[in-house]
């Protein structure tokens, strides 16, 4: 008699690992997907630095080439630069040796080949750069802006084509917006 109650108490729990194998099975899937959510942002957060980073050596870039010109920066020839590189081209004349350049020209140049290279470092990179404090009619500060198209969840379409707008909230976190200002 005995036999036969232990069988049947082996009969009554038949199938119970197979549901404690799916219990396992769905925690797993959750904890998985929540891992993969963690790596998804992991990834936006990194392409985000990286073009922060790159928009600090750009701005730093066109800060040192005030200062090389020194005299076109004070006389005000690096204020209004809007996106220049945007018309395409090969942008001003180089100057070279055979053609030298006032700080007017270089400026010029500065301006072009600066904004050039934003384009292909950043996603739909430009530059604009604005006087930002004058003395005794010198430009003595100027605010360098570097825009880059990026995904905002506060923009509705995605990505979209950078305006100066992605700046004008004073928002030093905003996506897709550097700037900085500059004593040449």
């Amino acid at each position: 008699m005995r036999q036969r109650n232990k069988s049947h108490r082996a009969a009554d729990q038949t199938g119970f690992t197979l549901l404690e194998a799916l219990v396992t099975l769905v925690i797993v899937s959750i904890g998985l997907l929540g891992i993969l959510g963690l790596q998804t942002v992991s990834i936006a957060n990194t392409q985000s630095s990286s073009a922060r980073s790159i928009a600090t050596v750009a701005a730093d870039n066109l800060a040192d080439r005030m200062r090389v010109n020194f005299i076109g920066a004070r006389d005000g020839e690096y204020d209004d630069i809007d996106h220049p590189a945007s018309g395409g081209g090969s942008g001003p004349q180089p100057c070279t040796v055979a053609s030298t350049c006032n700080p007017a020209r270089l400026a010029q140049r500065d301006a072009w080949e600066w904004d050039a290279a934003l384009d292909p470092a950043l996603p739909n990179g430009e530059g604009h750069v604005s006087c930002e404090e004058r003395v005794d009619g010198d430009c003595i500060t100027y605010r360098i802006s570097i825009l880059w198209s990026e995904r905002d969840p506060d923009r509705a379409a995605g990505v979209s084509d950078p305006d100066m707008s992605q700046c004008d909230n004073n928002d030093p976190m905003v996506s897709g917006c550097f700037q900085t200002v500059v004593r040449p």
